[in-house]
């Protein structure tokens, strides 16, 4: 691997980029004693879309202050985990660690339950906009459910809901408190004879070690002219929802960082064609046979994007409160005239 970190900032030097809770530093600690102790384990791999061996490591640690291995491949443009946990320790990892560490909270809380709802709300309207459906009655899978709120949501316009997840505290404060039918477990726990209509992941594709066997497994449980829903976080987005910085967007959870393109180069490879998307990114799939369109590679963009935010970064930073600024010194100039 090469070694092409944006900045020195990327180097592995401990240093946490957000600001903590008690909950966190405790669950980052205890990620820290893991892989220390070498109870975490970590595997190398090839490029997650395209197979190539040749990459760019761009970052060496995470938000978290944890080391991380950010790597872009040269081929395919693929931003990836590399070296990441094996299944082992990533399922550990996420059903004792991630959710204190992502949320901050020892447990599900109402609030954690109400934000999934209200994504719930966004994924419906996404749908209403781009490819409108009648949820009443269809059957929907959520994998990566949590505690299952978008899940309830849509059950509210009518459909029959279940989901998946490998965190079982979280899994049953919705069948306690709301009744939802959640498993414990992966995709490919679930009975293959049970088809859905859609199947979505909402901020959990990126999270998938075998994306390819995912897919393999989605497949197997999509009605004819189903659809797959998927949002991820994109490349594209890091300058609005991340300020510009690429650093917040890297956690362990995280495997893969996609773009529209390098989602599309994949989902394609196992026979799926988008519907419609963005480069936020949320689309929608549904399966198609014929030839699969040739890989698009995305690696210069993608180098030239995360290069661009690290320089654009401190004005990215501080440009918020500078418009606040700027907006109340028109508005007493505007009283001033009044």
């Amino acid at each position: 691997m090469n070694t092409a970190l944006l900045a020195p900032r990327y180097k592995n030097d401990g240093q946490v980029v957000l600001v903590l809770n008690e909950v966190q530093k405790r669950a980052r600690r205890d990620v820290m004693d893991k892989i220390d102790s070498g109870a975490y384990a970590f595997e190398q791999c090839a490029c997650g879309v395209c197979g190539g061996d040749a990459f760019d490591v761009v970052a060496e640690k995470d938000r978290y202050g944890i080391p991380l291995s950010a790597a872009v491949c040269t081929a395919c443009g693929l931003v990836q985990t590399n070296p990441r946990m094996d299944q082992r320790s990533y399922n550990e990892f996420y059903d004792s660690e991630y959710r204190r560490l992502y949320v901050g909270t020892e447990g599900p809380t109402r609030d954690f339950f109400t934000r999934q709802m209200n994504q719930g709300q966004l994924i419906a309207q996404f749908f209403a906009r781009e490819h409108p459906v009648d949820w009443q009655d269809l059957k929907v899978l959520e994998v990566g459910c949590g505690a299952g709120g978008i899940l309830k949501h849509l059950r509210d316009q009518g459909a029959q809901v279940r989901g998946c997840d490998l965190g079982s505290e979280y899994l049953a404060y919705g069948r306690d408190e709301y009744g939802l039918n959640l498993t414990h477990g992966p995709l490919s726990s679930l009975p293959e004879d049970d088809k859905f209509d859609v199947i979505i992941y909402s901020h959990v594709f990126e999270h998938v070690l075998t994306p390819y066997e995912e897919l393999d497994e989605v497949a197997l449980r999509l009605k004819p002219e189903g659809l797959l829903y998927l949002e991820i976080p994109g490349i594209h987005n890091i300058r609005s929802e991340y300020r510009s910085d690429f650093l917040r967007l890297l956690q362990h959870a995280h495997i893969f960082h996609f773009t529209l393109t390098t989602l599309n180069n994949m989902v394609a490879r196992k026979g799926f064609r988008m519907v419609a998307g963005t480069e936020y990114v949320r689309s929608i799939y549904r399966q198609r046979e014929g030839a699969v369109p040739e890989p698009v590679n995305d690696y210069p963009d993608v180098m030239r994007r995360l290069k661009r935010y690290e320089r654009s970064r401190p004005i990215g930073r501080f440009l918020p409160a500078y418009l606040v600024r700027v907006a109340k010194l028109n508005l007493r100039r505007l009283a001033g005239k009044a």
